[in-house]
Parts: C-alpha cells; structure tokens; sequence
C-alpha cells in the first residue's frame, strides 16, 4: 500500500494506511509536571542505555534554571 501511494499520491490510499496503524500511534498527550518531578526522573535516568531517556535529559538540561534546579552545576 506504501509503495503504491509513493507512486500514485492518492488520499484515499493514506487514509487507508493510516487506519491500520495502531489508535496509539495517533495519540498525543499532555503532561504537566514541575521541577521537582523533573529532578527525580532526570537523576535517574541521566544514564540510562536508552537514547530516548539521553534525549529526554538533554532537553531537561535546556529548560529555563536547569543548571539551578535539576543539574546543580550552579553549586560546583
């Protein structure tokens, strides 16, 4: 179905992909959380062997008072 899509451009078979993905795939979510969570989880995950959870620190590492709040590199 990919392959004749790549070829064709039709909607039709798009929409045909995408209702077999699985309802997950479509999700997204919103998650609320504060510094004290972020500190716990980066803490514990600095590292891990997943690059999804290297990723996930590296992004914590760029939030507004990081270095103050979750790294403690403001302290050395």
């Amino acid at each position: 179905m990919r392959q004749s899509f790549v070829e064709t451009k039709d909607k039709e078979q798009w929409y045909s992909i995408i209702q077999l993905l699985p309802e997950g795939y479509n999700q997204m979510r919103t998650v609320t959380m504060n510094y004290e969570n972020l500190t716990g989880m980066y803490r514990a995950r600095k590292h891990h062997k997943l690059n999804e959870w290297r990723e996930y620190c590296a992004w914590v590492e760029s939030l507004p008072y990081a270095d103050l709040l979750i790294t403690g590199e403001a302290y050395k």
